[in-house]
């Protein structure tokens, strides 16, 4: 995730592209500061949204290990190769880690 979309997520904010246009939500909280932060990230805020719209996402997943155990790893919502493989890393250890593949089941749609 971009600095700026995980700024906002940080925060509490969801983040959503609706016909291309950002959707912030709960505006409520927005403040003048958070809404001159986002004009000026907006082009990398929406471009790295449509990415993660066109990028399948996944609940299960296969990990392989340097020892040649197998595992599997489960996110409920969802996740990319990308996030999945930094979460399995992260608790792992990254030199344990070999790879990771989509476990047997469909893809998770937005």
């Amino acid at each position: 995730m971009s600095a700026a979309a995980a700024r906002l997520t940080h925060a509490g904010f969801r983040l959503a592209l609706n016909d291309g246009r950002l959707e912030v939500s709960p505006a409520a909280k927005l403040n003048d500061e958070l809404r001159g932060y986002i004009r000026l990230h907006l082009v990398t805020i929406k471009a790295e949204l449509a990415l993660q719209q066109a990028t399948p996402s996944f609940r299960v997943w296969r990990v392989l290990l340097d020892n040649g155990d197998a595992c599997t790893a489960i996110r409920p919502a969802g996740a990319t190769h990308g996030d999945m493989l930094a979460t399995v890393r992260q608790q792992f250890g990254a030199e344990r880690v070999l790879g990771i593949d989509p476990g047997l089941q469909s893809a998770v749609h937005p």
